[in-house]
């Protein structure tokens, strides 16, 4: 299946969980999902989908708490993309071509648990991107391309619990939330630490 025509699925009102993973999707048009009123799951981990427009999720009403885009050719993220996926709580985004992100992408995903950023091409993050995301407890930054990241930009999220930063090509690293539970830091590339006692990077 490479293609979905609008408003395919408006009949089927009732549908909780859609799964389109490894198909040979390339592009979405908007209102594809319009009429899933009460879709809780959508799955499209592994197709080709380089893009998505920022309406694609129109249609869907706020009850979608489970999103995977895994393993597609994303290059970019619409700044609306999520605006009105105020329930999601588990984002998956790991695999594809991710250089940057815009600051408010994340920002109406007030109760977003987990992120998974993995496996992309991002080589630095600005320094708000995660500050609406209060509850998020599982955030997976491994094997990207980053050298650097904002010293703040952790602040604010006092539940994270699991952080991958592993894999990347760091020389240092921000101040690190208090509660984290598990670290996964496989990276020979870091020669120092961000506190009191650190400068930045490069300074």
């Amino acid at each position: 299946m490479t293609s979905l025509e609008p408003g395919v699925f408006k009949d089927l009102r009732d549908l909780e969980d859609l799964n389109l993973s490894n198909n040979k999707l390339t592009r979405l048009k908007p209102e594809t999902f319009k009429g899933l009123g009460d879709l809780e799951k959508l799955d499209l981990t592994g197709n080709k989908l380089s893009g998505l427009s920022s309406e694609i999720f129109n249609g869907i009403d706020d009850n979608l708490e489970w999103l995977s885009l895994n393993s597609n050719k994303l290059n970019d993220l619409p700044v609306n993309l999520f605006s009105n996926l105020t329930s999601l709580e588990i984002l998956y985004l790991s695999g594809n071509n991710l250089s940057s992100l815009q600051p408010e992408v994340f920002n109406e995903l007030p109760d977003l648990e987990i992120l998974g950023l993995n496996h992309n091409s991002l080589t630095t993050l600005p320094k708000d991107i995660f500050s609406q995301l209060s509850d998020l407890k599982h955030l997976g930054l491994r094997g990207n391309n980053l050298h650097t990241l904002p010293k703040d930009i952790f602040n604010g999220l006092e539940y994270l619990h699991s952080l991958w930063l592993g894999e990347n090509s760091m020389t240092c690293l921000p101040i690190l939330p208090p509660n984290l539970e598990r670290l996964i830091l496989d990276d020979p590339n870091i020669n120092s630490l961000y506190s009191s006692k650190f400068p930045s990077c490069g300074e």
